[in-house]
């Protein structure tokens, strides 16, 4: 049952600007449990699954598809992102935990285009570049048995499900070992303000 107060919410987020301004405003969410995006809302907070679960339901209550894309990382988290169509060019709405890894406009043809916006700023704690590869456009509405909505349970599983799926690959992981890292400025503006219990240093 979607609560009053959620409902009067996502009737505003009627554009996919407004729903990410939305889940920005969220602290982030650096423990260990995944919630489904009524459990996320109720705690207000949210990591970058959580984030895109809460974007999702806003914008299936808006008339949109459910859609999300995985970016997966080596050496790194993986990080999903919400998918909006608006005028045929992709964008994605995105909860992150750096500066780097955020919104993108309605501005790509496609979805490796999208992905790869991310490619160059997908880099680890240490510096390292990270992001291999990418799978989309994932609809969770072809995920019958998970209440992502709504559900009490932990949707860690959940998330686990999409590296089953398969993935175009956009870097291998031997040429990103290959790659220098990046310039330190930029490693540190990536992490400016970031929660550093849900930064991943290994």
């Amino acid at each position: 049952m979607l609560p009053r107060a959620l409902e009067k919410t996502l009737r505003r987020l009627d554009h996919p600007h407004k729903i990410q301004d939305w889940i920005s405003k969220l602290p982030y969410n650096s423990g260990d449990e995944t919630r489904s995006a009524l459990r996320a809302w109720q705690h207000k907070e949210a990591h970058c699954f959580e984030g895109a679960l809460l974007a999702c339901l806003a914008l299936e209550y808006n008339g949109q598809p459910p859609i999300v894309m995985d970016l997966r990382g080596h050496g790194d988290d993986d990080h999903v992102v919400t998918l909006f169509k608006l005028k045929g060019k992709w964008g994605a709405i995105s909860k992150t935990n750096t500066t780097v890894l955020d919104f993108r406009p309605a501005y790509y043809s496609t979805l490796r285009e999208l992905a790869m916006s991310y490619w160059a700023m997908y880099f680890n704690w240490k510096g390292q570049y990270a992001m291999k590869d990418f799978a989309g456009p994932i609809d969770l509405r072809k995920f019958k048995q998970v209440d992502w909505r709504y559900g009490a349970d932990d949707m860690g599983e959940f998330g686990m499900k999409f590296n089953k799926l398969p993935h175009q690959l956009l870097c291998p992981v031997r040429d990103l070992k290959k790659l220098p890292k990046v310039p330190e400025r930029l490693r540190l503006a990536g992490f400016l303000g970031s929660d550093m219990l849900g930064v991943r240093k290994s």
